[in-house]
């Protein structure tokens, strides 16, 4: 339809009561039907204000007959329809009143004032128009607040021309400028009032209708019953709306698609990005390579007909697809297409020995995305598959490459077997520096590329000087069975004899004709100890240690003054060295400052010295303590005699010397003489 097959709606607040009553005509109907008074103001005649009495009634019992509620009429018990002209050239004009809380917006009480109809209207036009104009008496009968009447949103005509086209089978402006408009890549409620796009979006409410989504009690229900202009029925329903479009909907008798967009679909797969407007979709065709499993991975919250990030399994070499954003905002996605062939097998677990060139393999083998059970062709032989798995031994197999040919059920698949040499690399830096008393781990990392183990076998060629191996292993030669991706191997040594340069080797043969090795060189290394501090509160001793020819700085710890420590570098320790501190001695002196009947307060000093020295540096730091009391804590260089002072008090229980010990040690003593103070008496005789 054009312009001819609009509608709007005029609202007439109930405080314009007078400006209504006014409108009223006293005039005889020119014709009266059961449930309309048709008044002919444009002289169309009575033949045509029974035909739109008669369409009209149509209307009503097409409700009526579905359940649908209906406002009344102001005027009394009939509806009250003027065939006049209209501006432009709408062909229907329906008016209410209604009355609302103005505390909450509730509406209290509705009513028609009065349906205007065109003069000279065909007869499928007038009935669409009917039913259209009957469509907005029902709406008032729903409506609840007064903010979705004045808003006026773009479903107040899509539910009108959509029901109207869906109940009478005559379609108006739905859904032939909806496809023209290209209405589905554009949100609804961007519309509102008597815009064309608004009619347009009929075509979702003539779904709505026709598909059996809803009845049209329940669309003009759950449309207008609501306190918001936004209506979570309408958004659910209109999304499932978008996603039927995809395969083309019956409407009016003729079924409607949108616009696609063409993918094929390549081998290494598809993927593009768009934005999408709230409420909005977008449509593709995508042709396939053959029938297969397919994936769609998509970003954020999209509906689809298909399934979303999870493959599935097409029989045909093509697919519709359509992603909804069914939220109200603007949003933007990423989408992947991936394929991947009906029948399709993976190495899932095989070992290969090297030596006897044997490929011991387990497949997974699956048919349209399931696992596949009973027989299967590999190469030419008949297997049996158990829950996908399939198991196989190929002989003279050595490393390259090889297909494997797989049939089932009709399909054929090939797959690829790379037979791939091992690599070796060592984790410990080389060269080793030892020296005569190293020991520890020589750390290598095979690295297995394939997607099954490998049957190897680690060896080593000994560092020699003069003729005599430096080294020591305890776990060499072994026997390795290497797991796909990278494996570490320890090998345990220790030295023996006098270090020079010298080169070994560590080998990880294969076959007999291939073997990975690398190099072990070694270089001799010496450990001076530089500097050692001994703290008495942690009774160790720190030992500040120098490798050369490194040129490196570490630390090691003993307990108390001596011992020997291994000293560590990178996965093994270079050498031990030892330290043997001499022990320090604490001398005290003390004299009384204050004696009291109960107490005495003494001055003591403590003397902190070792009767000699190492060849290295060493430094102290000692805690002193006189019978439990710190005096002081004493760093020193070994060598010095530092002094420590002070004045501690001491509880007297009677007047006998005190006995003052340093750190525990009774030979680190020192005795207090307590004497109390006399009084000389001279007696005068007189």
């Amino acid at each position: 339809m054009g312009l001819s097959g609009r509608s709007l709606i005029l609202l007439v607040i109930l405080i314009l009561i007078l400006a209504f009553a006014a409108r009223v005509s006293f005039s005889a109907p020119t014709y009266s039907s059961q449930n309309f008074d048709v008044y002919d103001n444009a002289g169309a005649g009575s033949a045509y204000a029974q035909s739109v009495a008669n369409a009209f009634e149509a209307a009503r019992s097409a409700l009526v007959n579905r359940g649908v509620g209906l406002s009344s009429s102001c005027n009394g018990n009939k509806y009250a329809v003027y065939i006049q002209s209209l501006s432009g050239s709408e062909a229907g004009l329906t008016t209410w009143q209604y009355s609302y809380d103005p505390n909450t917006g509730k509406i209290l009480s509705t009513c028609i004032v009065d349906i205007k109809i065109a003069p000279g209207l065909s007869q499928s036009v007038l009935t669409h128009t009917a039913y259209h104009e009957m469509n907005h008496v029902a709406q008032l009968a729903y409506v609840q607040y007064k903010n979705v009447l004045e808003s006026y949103p773009w479903y107040v005509e899509a539910s009108a021309e959509g029901v109207a086209g869906a109940l009478s089978g005559i379609c108006g402006w739905e859904p032939s400028y909806f496809l023209q408009y290209n209405l589905y890549t554009t949100n609804p409620y961007s519309f509102s009032n008597a815009a064309p796009q608004s009619y347009a979006y009929g075509a979702f409410y003539n779904w709505v209708i026709s598909s059996g989504y809803a009845g049209a009690a329940t669309s003009f229900s759950a449309s207008f019953s609501g306190s918001s202009v936004i209506s979570d029925w309408i958004n659910s329903a209109y999304t499932s709306f978008l996603i039927a479009l995809a395969k083309g909907v019956q409407i009016c008798g003729t079924t409607y698609r949108p616009s696609y967009q063409q993918v094929t679909l390549a081998p290494s797969g598809w993927s593009t990005q768009f934005s999408l407007d709230g409420l909005s979709a977008k449509y593709f065709t995508i042709s396939l390579p053959s029938p297969g499993l397919v994936t769609i991975s998509t970003t954020g919250t999209l509906r689809s007909n298909l399934a979303l990030n999870q493959p599935f399994y097409v029989s045909n070499g093509s697919l519709i697809l359509v992603l909804v954003n069914p939220s109200l905002s603007q949003a933007n996605y990423q989408v992947s297409i991936t394929f991947s062939p009906p029948l399709a097998a993976e190495i899932r677990d095989g070992v290969f020995n090297p030596i006897d060139r044997t490929l011991q393999l387990r497949l997974y083998v699956t048919y349209a995305g399931k696992p596949v059970d009973g027989a299967v062709l590999v190469n030419g032989t008949m297997l049996t598959a158990s829950s996908g798995y399939v198991d196989l031994t190929l002989q003279g197999v050595s490393w390259g490459v090889y297909p494997l040919g797989i049939e089932y059920s009709g399909e054929k698949t090939t797959i690829t077997v790379s037979v791939e040499k091992p690599s070796l690399q060592l984790v410990t830096p080389t060269p080793l520096y030892l020296s005569s008393s190293a020991y520890g781990s020589i750390i290598t990392r095979v690295i297995n590329p394939n997607k099954f183990k490998v049957l190897a076998f680690l060896k080593v060629v000994e560092p020699k000087v003069d003729n005599q191996s430096i080294l020591v292993y305890t776990n060499v030669p072994q026997s390795l069975t290497l797991q796909p991706g990278a494996t570490e191997v320890r090998i345990e040594f220790k030295t023996v004899g006098s270090i020079s340069r010298a080169l070994g080797k560590i080998i990880l043969q294969l076959d007999p004709a291939n073997n990975v090795e690398a190099s072990l060189p070694v270089e001799p290394a010496s450990l001076a100890v530089t500097l050692a501090s001994y703290n008495s509160e942690s009774d160790k001793t720190i030992v500040s240690v120098t490798i050369q020819p490194l040129s490196l700085q570490t630390q090691v710890q003993i307990s108390g003054f001596s011992g020997s420590v291994a000293v560590p570098y990178a996965t093994y320790y270079v050498g031990v060295v030892t330290v043997d501190l001499p022990r320090y001695t604490v001398t005290l002196t003390a004299s009384p400052k204050i004696v009291a009947p109960r107490w005495l307060l003494a001055s003591v000093n403590a003397t902190v010295f070792t009767s000699s020295c190492p060849a290295y540096p060493v430094e102290y730091e000692v805690t002193v303590r006189v019978n439990s009391s710190i005096i002081g804590v004493s760093k020193f260089q070994c060598g010095s005699k530092p002094q420590l002072s002070t004045d501690l008090n001491f509880t007297l229980n009677q007047l006998n010397d005190i006995i003052l010990i340093a750190n525990g040690n009774p030979s680190w003593s020192t005795r207090v003489a307590v004497k109390p103070p006399r009084i000389a008496w001279r007696i005068l005789f007189l």
